[in-house]
């Protein structure tokens, strides 16, 4: 028998060492590190991290080798033309050109250097894209979160009216044993049917709660047996001041614009040339052809250097461009206006109706507290004998609604609130 319980008590202690106690926190940190969506919002900042080392190599030295090997005839003659006349098709070689090229960009008037700080301001937007997600995660960590302790609440409320329905059904039964006059059959089977309601109810956190588990299991890769460590609903705190410029929108329209700003630097740049250095060396050679001291089309060792300037002369299509990214940039900056007044109309209306579920907490803890005396009051005149099931009945089902009306409410209130910071793009 000792060594049964023994091992019983190791076995509860082990499972109880086996579950994960989390808070909020803790599943914050492994969201923001496992959540599949960040993973591929870091594949596209790798992409433009990559991009901005392709327009920094832009400016690096461009070293080419060409080789050309080609079947020719026989030259015998004094006098190379490098034609097909020179060659005597009855023996055959092999003619080779060959060609090292060098060219470095001197200058670029501003081309290069407006492309480098448009490829990083590319990545600086794609990071604010991917802060804009991490808060996008808590918030539905928030949800999942807070609805575990919303669950676990509302399973104690459940829990404690099946207790009073289990004290009165048992006052019921025995005076059906005492064969009383007190004792009324439909009352006996009203008790019943709230009961089936409190387990039909409960089916129902139940199978919310798995969902909810679930979901936090398979996105996070937590233990299936995990707990957190709330157990209470609290009543966040709402700030009533708001700076337009928290935005995420914001921050990234003000990125878009600085952009825009840039590829009008850029395009008005390409009206410019490129200087640029240039250097090469090139030669040929041939098997079947005999090296000349005068003009020889086919044998060279030829180095050269010197200064190059490229420029594109196609100004209709220069200022085309120009003047699309000009309107591009007018178009972001009347963006910015638009996202003001769009985001106070809704600002506003989300406030209030956050401001409506606080002042509900308020009501449904009043209701909640009243309900609680009537409740109890019936509860002593029952047992008491002077109560009937009926009023008794009635009074804890409108405590049992009151409280759960009242962890709703809070629940309601703290999402409403996070959408709200989500919105403003605060903490």
């Amino acid at each position: 028998m000792k060594i049964t319980l023994f091992f019983t008590l190791l076995l509860i202690f082990s499972i109880n060492m086996s579950a994960k106690d989390y808070s909020f926190d803790d599943l914050y940190k492994i969201a923001i590190k496992k959540d599949p969506r960040l993973s591929d919002f870091q594949y596209s900042y790798r992409v433009l991290k990559a991009q901005l080392s392709k327009v920094e190599a832009a400016f690096y030295p461009k070293l080419s080798y060409t080789l050309g090997i080609v079947p020719m005839g026989r030259v015998d003659t004094d006098t190379p033309s490098g034609s097909m006349d020179d060659m005597d098709f009855s023996e055959w070689g092999l003619g080779l050109d060959s060609k090292v090229s060098f060219v470095q960009p001197i200058y670029t008037f501003g081309k290069w250097s407006t492309g480098m700080k448009m490829a990083k301001k590319r990545t600086e937007l794609e990071i604010k894209k991917i802060k804009k997600l991490k808060q996008k995660i808590k918030f539905d960590l928030i949800k999942a979160y807070q609805a575990l302790i919303m669950i676990h609440e509302l399973e104690k409320i459940t829990k404690y009216g099946k207790k009073q329905l289990n004290k009165a059904i048992k006052r019921l039964k025995k005076l059906d044993e005492e064969d009383s006059d007190d004792y009324n059959e439909n009352d006996y089977f009203k008790l019943k049917i709230y009961e089936q309601k409190l387990i039909d109810g409960e089916n129902e956190l139940k199978a919310l709660k798995e969902q909810v588990r679930f979901a936090l299991i398979n996105m996070l890769g937590i233990d299936k047996n995990f707990t957190i460590k709330d157990k209470k609903l609290k009543v966040n705190s709402f700030n009533e001041n708001w700076d337009f410029k928290t935005m995420f929108e914001y921050k990234m329209l003000m990125s878009i614009i600085e952009l825009s700003k840039l590829n009008l630097d850029l395009q008005t740049n390409y009206f410019a040339p490129d200087l640029f250095f240039w250097a090469s060396w090139s030669i040929k050679t041939s098997t079947v052809a005999d090296e000349h001291s005068g003009y020889d089309p086919y044998h060279s060792n030829v180095p050269a250097a010197g200064l190059g300037l490229r420029w594109n002369l196609d100004f209709m299509v220069l200022k085309a461009n120009y003047k699309i990214a000009k309107i591009q940039l007018l178009q972001n900056q009347n963006r910015i206006d638009i996202l003001k007044k769009l985001s106070q109309v809704k600002d506003f209306k989300i406030s209030s109706e956050a401001k409506l579920l606080q002042k509900r907490i308020t009501v449904k803890r009043k209701i909640s507290k009243s309900s609680k005396q009537w409740f109890t009051g019936n509860a002593m005149d029952y047992y008491a004998g002077i109560g009937s099931s009926k009023t008794l009945l009635e009074s804890l089902a409108a405590y049992q609604k009151s409280k759960v009306d009242l962890i709703r409410a809070i629940y309601n209130y703290n999402i409403k609130l996070s959408s709200l910071k989500l919105f403003r793009g605060e903490n």
